[in-house]
C-alpha cells in the first residue's frame, strides 16, 4: 500500500512540471543538461503506539462443562502525521489461516475474537484476519497509558473450552501482525 502511494507520487511530481520547465527542454539548441530534482514532500506517517503482549495467565478447564476464558483489554494508539483515518490490518502469523483468528497449543485451536474499540464511546470493530479496516485516529498525545478518550483499546476474548476436550491442555498462543497505513 504504501508502495503503491509513493509511486503515485512520484508520477505526479513527473507529470506536474510547470508549462515553463516543459517548454525549456524543447526549446534549446546546442548541448545542454537539464537536471530534475522534483522535492517530494515527506510521506504521511503512521504508526502503533504502545501495544503489549497479553498474558490470558492459567486456566483449569473442565472435563464435564464449558469454561469460560477471562477477556483481555489493552489500550495502543493509532497515530498520523496527517489528518485523515488510519487503515487497520491485522495478521495473523500462527493458525490456521482464513478469515478468523485462533489460539492455538500446535494440536489443537480456540476461536478467539478480536475488537479494537475508538477511543470514547468508540464503535467497537472486529477485526478479521487479513481484512483492512478503516480508524479514526488516537488522540493527540496518546500513550498506552492514556484515557479511554484519547486512545484506542484492544479487546481479546477467547471462545470457551469445550468439555472433555484436546484444547484443555497445553499453552495456547497467537501471533499477529498489525499493519498501518494513511486512508
Amino acid at each position: 500500500m504504501i508502495k503503491k502511494h509513493t509511486a503515485i507520487f512520484i508520477a505526479t511530481a513527473l507529470f506536474a512540471l510547470p508549462p515553463a520547465t516543459q517548454a525549456q527542454s524543447n526549446t534549446a539548441s546546442g548541448s545542454f543538461t537539464f537536471t530534475l530534482n522534483p522535492t517530494l514532500p515527506p510521506g504521511d506517517q503512521v504508526q502503533v503506539v504502545g501495544l503489549t503482549d497479553f498474558d490470558f495467565g492459567s486456566i483449569t478447564a473442565s472435563a464435564t462443562q464449558i469454561t469460560p476464558v477471562p477477556p483481555q483489554i489493552d489500550r495502543l494508539c493509532f497515530t498520523r502525521s496527517g489528518p485523515g483515518n488510519v487503515l487497520v490490518t491485522v495478521n495473523q502469523t500462527n493458525g490456521s489461516g482464513g478469515s478468523g483468528t485462533t489460539l492455538s497449543n500446535g494440536s489443537s485451536e480456540l476461536g478467539l475474537n478480536l475488537v479494537i474499540i475508538d477511543p470514547g464511546p468508540g464503535t467497537g470493530r472486529t477485526m478479521a484476519n487479513g481484512a483492512a479496516v478503516s480508524m479514526v485516529q488516537s488522540g493527540t498525545g496518546c500513550t498506552n497509558s492514556s484515557g479511554d478518550d484519547i486512545a484506542h483499546s484492544m479487546l481479546l476474548t477467547p471462545q470457551p473450552i469445550p468439555p472433555a476436550s484436546s484444547a484443555t491442555s497445553g499453552v495456547f498462543t497467537g501471533q499477529f501482525t498489525i499493519t498501518v497505513a494513511p486512508q
